[in-house]
């Protein structure tokens, strides 16, 4: 996991700081909230599935790339406003659509909500039922799968974030925390010492979330949309989106 990291981190730092743009060439803001693996800055540098995904299409577009990081709500209301040109990560919803352009096909449409445990308890965790055993630690807010997020029997423990939540299960505070599989499995491959106490589990939910990059209806840049929708599905073809997913999936 350590060695999977400084991979990440060389390969970040060998990307020049910002791609060089021809004189006449367009250059979309692009509003960076963080969300890792999908969306940071690493080592002062934009990085993540989104942004190697957007700087691909945006090369073979022959556009430039201006990152703005920020966070969620600020970006929101950056694309609200026209501030911005475009942003990744987005959830198709109809208050949003009101000032977004959204990008289809989504370049990322899969989810999965895992639950870790320590290593003498994560192999036993095998069905749902296993669970009401159990003190689950869940992300204040974070919502996962019905059958889970509307059980008031089971015995749940809101934790403040993905640090909160692996330091309350290796101090034995809870028995198994549900956490983004994507996510969780970077904040391990990135904190050696919990990774090795720690598994995960073979009771796993997967689930349809498609996930869009989306232009600002005030952006200029707005009528692009079209070009980058027909990229995308070129990037899906031949193979690109998913090379970058798994540069970034530590446990394949």
């Amino acid at each position: 996991m350590r060695i999977f990291c400084a991979m990440i981190i060389a390969i970040i730092l060998a990307l020049p700081l910002k791609a060089a743009v021809a004189q006449d060439q367009d250059v979309l803001i692009v509003a960076l909230s963080s969300l890792p693996p999908w969306k940071m800055m690493l080592e002062s540098r934009p990085a993540g599935i989104d942004v190697d995904i957007l700087n691909e299409a945006a090369a073979r577009m022959r556009v430039g790339l201006e990152f703005r990081p920020a966070d969620f709500g600020t970006c929101l209301k950056w694309m609200k406003n026209g501030q911005a040109d475009i942003m990744t990560g987005l959830l198709m919803t109809p208050a949003r659509e009101q000032y977004l352009t959204y990008v289809t096909p989504p370049y990322a449409t899969q989810t999965a909500s895992a639950f870790y445990a320590l290593k003498h308890r994560a192999k036993g965790i095998t069905s749902y039922e296993h669970l009401r055993a159990l003190r689950v630690g869940v992300k204040r807010g974070e919502k996962h799968f019905p059958q889970f997020d509307i059980d008031s029997a089971l015995r749940k423990s809101q934790v403040a974030s993905m640090d909160d939540g692996f330091k309350r299960l290796t101090g034995n505070r809870i028995q198994t925390f549900i956490a983004n599989e994507t996510q969780a499995d970077w904040w391990l491959a990135a904190h050696p010492k919990t990774d090795a106490l720690v598994n995960k589990a073979p009771l796993k939910y997967q689930g349809y979330q498609p996930m869009h990059f989306a232009f600002s209806k005030k952006s200029r840049h707005a009528d692009r949309a079209d070009q980058l929708s027909k990229m995308l599905v070129r990037l899906i073809q031949d193979g690109t989106i998913d090379a970058v997913l798994r540069r970034y999936s530590p446990r394949q």
